[in-house]
């Protein structure tokens, strides 16, 4: 019997050996590798992410995520575990980035393993146009063209690619690097552009530096003669003979309404391929550039709207980048797209192509992006189109010049500003007074900022909402959702704070703020949200120019907490809606979630003719609801409700 028993047992083992099993991805990586599982037939029960190709196009490697350089400021780090997995019926190389679900596997080593079944491949179609930049008047792209040189091999493929991407990006102004020989490479590009276009469109600005090379590594602008003229001239950001032709900067005037700002175009040194010598040679082209904008900008081009951009060879929390952030200049990206990349580098995503913004320009910029043209496809690629016309991404971003402030309320209008923080911080602008942490978008949680990273920093920094007029209004009040974690010295009260000023110039340290109370407070321990209670905007701020902001405070010495904000709800009313009638008067409930603008009507079997307007008068809805209406849009920016004799006004971040 004992024998018998044995063999039962045994043979138990291998059908359970053999079955397929259920698995997550970290029980498949619990001790480090996937070798517990040789020989095992698993269902997985996470999406996985292509992060890299093998020589065949069957061959990949894939984790649970995205894996992110760990020099990016802002980022969580995770462990990161991939292995490579072959499935046989593939016969093209699928972009990285793809997901796969419903993943049956046969583990063959501890790094490797068969695909066993059909899997179900997600994301992996090209993009065809940008994600939106807001309600722009002019966009600005920042393009590393990589070795845009006349004559090498490959240049008839090279310059398809390359002006199969500018003509679909459609940028009024492109800051260009990695550009050859001047003045024939930019010559080149801007003639076969307008001819692609069929029309004389674009003009390159000279740059009229020479030297002895006929080949070599610059940087270029090309613009829309009908948008913009150049004004000021070209301004080499570098005295290095090498990095003076990278480095450059150039004043533009929008000629529609005269406003102007200044276009640093920027290509760092590039990373050792070793020990990362580089970097010393990357801090003194910012060093060269951080001088240049404060001494030789201001006397030439007269303006303070400055938007740097460019390849800068630096993630966003290295050296050469903070020291841009320590100048006041904000950093573009992580406030429209947190978590960003422009460059995958042995299977990481990184960000090395740059939009940072001076404080009065980061008020004008209404949406960013970066076009994944290039960095998810194959280097080898030969195609006569628009993707792999180089190894970084486009950075593209939507100016309005001149928007300094949201247009003060009309006769009946109640100002209305809602939004959770998740797509962006906008309307809100970060501004950092001390450490290298900022504020950030988190698209689960909302606006988010830790002064922990790694250990205790020291930090000060702002959360500033956009210019209101609040001078015809009678009350006004706020509130919003935060939750507090790691506050173990419980000092929320003291670091994580709400403020209000009537005197704000694009500098919280000028300002004068009045502490506004923020009546109720989360645990501070956890991740568990409470709701701030309504906050009443003081009588004597109930006029124009006013600003709400967040501050943020962590120290050396003190647990740095995380703070998270979302689901802020501001509004106001006005003497044209105080009517002493209110019993006739309808009433509608208008917010927002994400893109959508939602209106309810509280009085039933009562139709009202509803009129949704954009910030340029343009009607985009006009139509009677009885009792709800939802309507979505693709664009941010200001839209007005005109519901029978009310006019509301939303902002969509």
């Amino acid at each position: 019997m004992k024998r018998v028993a044995c063999f039962v047992a045994f043979l138990y083992c291998i059908i359970a050996l053999s079955s397929q099993t259920s698995i997550s991805f970290a029980q498949l990586f619990q001790s480090g590798d996937m070798t517990p599982y040789i020989g095992q037939t698993l269902q997985l029960t996470d999406t996985l992410h292509i992060n890299g190709w093998g020589s065949q196009p069957r061959y990949m490697w894939v984790s649970d995520h995205r894996i992110q350089n760990e020099c990016e400021q802002g980022n969580l780090p995770r462990e990161a575990y991939t292995f490579s997995m072959t499935d046989n019926s593939l016969s093209n190389h699928l972009r990285l980035g793809t997901k796969l679900t419903n993943v049956t596997l046969k583990v063959t080593t501890a790094q490797y393993a068969t695909l066993m079944s059909n899997a179900t491949y997600m994301n992996h179609t090209r993009p065809t146009q940008h994600q939106p930049i807001g309600d722009y008047h002019l966009k600005v792209c920042g393009f590393n063209v990589e070795k845009f040189f006349i004559g090498i091999d490959g240049y008839e493929t090279k310059t398809i690619k390359v002006i199969e991407a500018l003509k679909n990006i459609d940028a009024d102004i492109f800051g260009l690097c990695e550009v050859g020989e001047y003045p024939s490479a930019m010559n080149s590009i801007v003639s076969t552009l307008n001819k692609a276009i069929g029309a004389d469109i674009y003009a390159a600005i000279a740059d009229n530096i020479t030297d002895s090379s006929a080949i070599y590594s610059r940087a270029g602008f090309i613009y829309k003669k009908d948008k913009v003229a150049p004004y000021g001239g070209l301004t080499e950001a570098s005295t290095d003979r090498i990095y003076k032709k990278r480095n450059i900067i150039q004043g533009f005037v929008e000629r529609s309404t005269s406003e102007k700002f200044v276009f640093s175009m920027n290509h760092f040194k590039a990373k050792d391929t070793t020990a990362d010598q580089s970097e010393g040679t990357r801090i003194t082209n910012a060093s060269h550039l951080i001088q240049t904008l404060n001494t030789t900008v201001p006397l030439q081009y007269a303006d303070a709207d400055i938007l740097v951009m460019g390849d800068l060879n630096s993630c966003t929390g290295e050296i050469p980048v903070k020291m841009l952030y320590d100048q006041g200049y904000n950093c573009v990206m992580n406030e429209f797209e947190p978590n960003g990349y422009s460059i995958v580098y042995n299977q990481t995503v990184e960000r090395l192509d740059h939009a940072l913004a001076s404080s009065s320009m980061m008020n004008q910029i209404t949406g960013a992006t970066t076009y994944h043209i290039n960095s998810n496809e194959r280097k080898d690629n030969t195609e006569h189109n628009m993707f792999r016309s180089s190894d970084h991404d486009p950075v593209i971003i939507g100016l309005r010049l001149g928007n300094h402030t949201i247009d003060p309320p009309t006769e009946g209008e109640q100002i209305k500003i809602v939004t959770d923080f998740k797509s962006s911080l906008a309307p809100f602008t970060p501004q950092s007074v001390e450490g290298y942490q900022t504020w950030f978008s988190d698209a689960s949680y909302g606006a988010r900022m830790s002064g922990y990273a790694n250990q205790n920093n020291y930090n000060i920094d702002w959360l500033v909402s956009p210019a209101l007029n609040l001078s015809n209004h009678t009350s006004a009040k706020l509130q919003f959702d935060h939750a507090i974690n790691y506050d173990r010295d419980n000092k929320k009260r003291s670091y994580q704070t709400l403020w209000i000023s009537d005197d704000y110039n694009n500098d919280v340290e000028t300002a004068i703020w009045e502490q506004l109370i923020v009546p109720n407070y989360p645990n501070g321990m956890n991740w568990t949200y409470a709701s701030s209670g309504p906050i009443d905007i003081p009588q004597r701020y109930l006029k124009d120019n006013i600003r709400i902001a967040f501050k943020y405070v962590s120290t050396l010495t003190e647990s740095n907490a995380t703070w998270q904000i979302t689901n802020f709800d501001l509004e106001g009313t006005n003497s044209a809606t105080n009517i002493s009638s209110v019993e006739t008067k309808k009433q509608y409930t208008v917010y927002v979630i994400d893109k959508t603008i939602h209106v309810i009507n509280q009085h039933d079997n009562q139709s009202s003719m509803i009129d949704i307007y954009n910030s340029n008068g343009k009607l985009l809805l006009s139509q009677q609801i009885t009792d709800k209406l939802q309507f979505t849009t693709t664009d941010s920016g200001i839209y007005f409700l005109k519901i029978d004799n009310e006019v509301y006004k939303v902002v969509i971040a």
